[in-house]
């Protein structure tokens, strides 16, 4: 839920990369390569990625529960949707997803390559721990409690 409002937030991060673009093009004429770089990879795995990290977590649990315990409702008390994954995982993931994103941004603007791969390994990391969580969400069991 938290990535999900982050990612709203950073709806205006392109926006005002944009503004910034455009006041570069009119004031000096001269494109800047790394900003217009910055500013499609802030769309992309910012916003939408964001999204995607935010919203698994929201509706994937939900349906998963649904299909495990339809039958079961009512024959004793079932898990929360939110007990089917791994919140502990959920939290470092998005933690290093945010640095990721930050350090590879800011490489991405200063072109340094240390930075760029720095955030890049922190970005691969979220995706094995995403990945990791939906696994294990995907391979829930019921259980009664």
């Amino acid at each position: 839920m938290k990535v999900s409002i982050f990612s709203v937030i950073m709806m205006v991060l392109p926006l005002l990369f944009l503004v910034v673009i455009l006041a570069l093009l009119l004031l000096s004429g001269a494109e800047n390569s790394s900003v217009i770089t910055a500013y499609g990879f802030i769309i992309f795995f910012g916003w939408i990625t964001a999204i995607i990290l935010g919203m698994t977590f929201k509706t994937l649990p939900f349906i998963v529960w649904h299909k495990v315990y339809h039958k079961l409702v009512g024959k004793g008390k079932t898990p929360n949707p939110k007990d089917l994954f791994s919140n502990s995982i959920f939290k470092w993931m998005s933690i290093i997803y945010l640095g990721g994103f930050v350090l590879f941004t800011v490489g991405i603007l200063l072109q340094v390559l240390v930075i760029l791969q720095s955030g890049a390994v922190l970005l691969l990391l979220t995706s094995f721990l995403y990945n990791w969580n939906v696994v294990k969400l995907l391979m829930h069991k019921p259980v009664l409690l």
